[in-house]
């Protein structure tokens, strides 16, 4: 017997007063980003490069070497990439040990080591700041805890039937961090590599400890402080005041729904599946709904967005409930003293989607693989390791993995026409017919077709808005991607007779090559092979 999913309870509303508030609270957000790793790897390099070679087995103390400076800068791009609360840390930690430790190489190196980790330790603190701030003042205006919607309706909570066990995070984790400990008692010359490893071990661990404390929240909790918001998902899941823009971009985990008085995940409310991971992508809403979040945006917890069922003929009654990160980063769409009603949302469109092609700037294509490769040949040099791993196949693993990546991000070509979407990147020529493709999202400048439930074509990104990639906007490709998957009416109508990346594919092909045999020829002459 159809059951209607039970009222939801009424928690205050987000203001936009409020909403102004928190997005003036957020004010260094431009700045919290992971690209902060480039920093530490930019010190990496000019520690290595002045370095007289001198490493921890041949120092007469442990700590006089460069390999410990190294390692600690290992450690911070890691927790740069990590991102956990005391993040500041990171570099108030360095700002003593580039000043005092003796295996910095030269003064220069040391000034330049403490005024990056000044300037960067005040950066973070800035975000910490403005974050802590804009939390409180969401806190204040939540108020206390509102039962979640399973409670409401008398059931179980969705998530208590399929706990998070990640076994395979924590045994990696453990698999990784034991080795790390002891390498550099039994080859002190390990340590940086050691460093590396042991970092990713801890932060494998610490991300299944995190999978399990957001799980519980969810599934033994009976409620949490709420707020009721607009939801919207143009160009990527958003949340903002009822009467204003969206202020902030809200990350996908899972998505459950209310179907016959029980809620389920989407996966097994369609199929019969066990499958509770839903839509990563956002519950494919076209229209601004309000709906109820719980938790709010950088709190301890996941977020959980509730959308009610929408009204008049046809209503299915089906609540909507889709687990979200709990950290967000200010819309672009977000500005202050924004109260003027929200525009209407826009029509779908009616003709068919346009065929196009963008693309990097030509020499830039051309010359990123060789430019990469040429640069790691170069450090490859200076370094002049003999041994196995730091001279043979750290070089082999991580230096090819650096070139396909810098090839990728900057010598990409896509294309849209009525076979599909075509993307060629790196060493690599990619094609998803419509058939294949599910939705299309954008976050910044970044575009990412959905194909199928896992598979995602990727290009854009911020090198792109730099570069003034022609005619390209990611948000409203992701919108007419995304109308053209679900409506075939609406695919283009033309095709694109060239192929794509040509001569670019084998510039690239040829650059990795070519590093790898001097990566090999290198290492031979170092150890006197040749």
């Amino acid at each position: 017997m159809f059951q209607p999913a039970p009222p939801l309870p009424t928690p205050p509303l987000l203001t936009a007063e409020a909403a102004d508030c928190w997005h003036a609270a957020r004010t260094a957000h431009r700045w919290d980003s992971r690209w902060l790793v480039l920093l530490p790897l930019a010190l990496f390099v000019l520690v290595a490069v002045r370095d007289d070679g001198l490493d921890v087995a041949d120092a007469p103390r442990w700590y006089e070497s460069a390999d410990v400076l190294l390692a600690a800068l290992v450690a911070q791009a890691l927790a740069l990439l990590a991102r956990p609360r005391a993040l500041s840390l990171a570099a108030l930690a360095l700002l003593p040990v580039s000043w005092y430790l003796p295996g910095v190489p030269d003064e220069l190196t040391r000034w330049t080591l403490v005024l990056s980790q000044a300037a960067l330790a005040a950066l973070l603190i800035a975000v910490a700041l403005g974050r802590q701030q804009a939390r409180q003042q969401l806190t204040d205006l939540m108020g206390p805890e509102v039962p979640y919607p399973w409670t409401a309706a008398g059931q179980p909570s969705p998530f208590a039937e399929h706990p998070v066990r990640p076994v395979g995070r924590r045994v990696a984790g453990l698999l990784l961090l034991g080795p790390a400990v002891a390498a550099p008692l039994f080859d002190p010359s390990l340590l940086v590599t050691a460093t590396g490893v042991g970092g990713a071990g801890v932060i494998l661990l610490a991300s299944a400890a995190k999978a399990v404390r957001v799980r519980h929240s969810l599934a033994q909790r009976p409620g949490a402080p709420a707020l009721r918001v607009l939801f919207q998902c143009d160009g990527g899941p958003k949340a903002g005041p009822l009467l204003g823009g969206a202020q902030w971009e809200l990350t996908v985990r899972e998505q459950h729904t209310w179907t016959d008085g029980r809620w389920a995940g989407e996966g097994e409310a369609d199929d019969g599946n066990e499958s509770t991971n839903g839509d990563a992508h956002g519950p494919g809403i076209d229209t601004p709904q309000p709906a109820l979040l719980y938790q709010g945006p950088d709190g301890p917890y996941a977020q959980l967005l509730v959308l009610s069922p929408t009204d008049g003929p046809g209503s299915t009654g089906v609540w909507t409930a889709v687990v979200c990160a709990h950290e967000v980063r200010p819309a672009s769409s977000a500005a202050p003293n924004t109260h003027a009603d929200p525009e209407p949302a826009p029509e779908p469109p009616t003709m068919p989607t346009a065929a196009g092609q963008w693309e990097m700037p030509r020499p830039l294509r051309l010359l990123s693989g060789p430019a990469a490769g040429g640069l790691l040949a170069v450090l490859e040099v200076l370094r002049a390791e003999s041994g196995w791993w730091g001279g043979l196949l750290q070089p082999l693993a991580m230096g090819g993995i650096a070139l396909v990546a810098a090839a990728s991000r900057l010598g990409w070509q896509a294309t849209i026409d009525r076979d599909g979407v075509t993307v060629t990147a790196g060493l690599t020529r990619r094609r998803a017919s419509w058939e294949e493709i599910t939705d299309a999202t954008a976050k910044g400048a970044l575009l990412s077709v959905i194909v199928g439930n896992t598979a995602t074509l990727q290009f854009g990104g911020r090198v792109a808005s730099w570069c003034g990639v022609q005619g390209f906007d990611a948000a409203a490709l992701a919108a007419g991607v995304g109308h053209a998957a679900r409506h075939p009416e609406l695919r283009p109508r033309e095709s694109r007779p060239s192929p794509l990346g040509h001569p670019d594919l084998l510039v690239n092909r040829i650059s990795l090559t070519a590093y790898l045999v001097f990566t090999v020829l290198h290492f031979l002459a170092v150890r006197g092979g040749i």
